[in-house]
């Protein structure tokens, strides 16, 4: 995967935690405006993904690093409007399944970037 196509991949698979609820807060647009920008990630590019998100899988990355960056991230967005709605947990846990992670690491991670969340404010 090339860079721009693992940008790409990340972006995706945060979206589709954003969207799980069905709608977007504005701390969520605000944090996807943030990894899209960091990350590489124009507009258009966004756009493409916005509008097809229901038909994409989420794509895991084969590097374990890149897979545990993929899953804070994911983490950080399921819990950027301080509520973890179900369907964004089982879009989480799905992935961490999907990495090779159970419910209790998967646990350990969420603590992990709460407390982390809650220092950073």
């Amino acid at each position: 995967m090339t860079n721009k196509e693992k940008a790409l991949a990340c972006f995706r698979n945060v979206y589709k935690i954003a969207i799980a609820d069905g709608y977007l807060v504005r701390e969520e647009k605000e944090m996807l405006l943030e990894v899209g920008q960091k990350m590489g990630v124009s507009r258009s590019q966004a756009r493409d993904i916005m509008q097809k998100i229901n038909h994409l899988d989420f794509i895991i990355p084969a590097d374990p690093q890149e897979q545990a960056e993929h899953l804070e991230y994911i983490i950080q967005m399921m819990m950027i409007d301080h509520e973890i709605h179900d369907r964004e947990y089982e879009l989480c846990y799905a992935f961490a399944k999907k990495i090779g992670k159970n419910e209790v690491i998967l646990q350990r991670m969420i603590d992990k970037v709460s407390h982390d969340m809650k220092v950073m404010h």
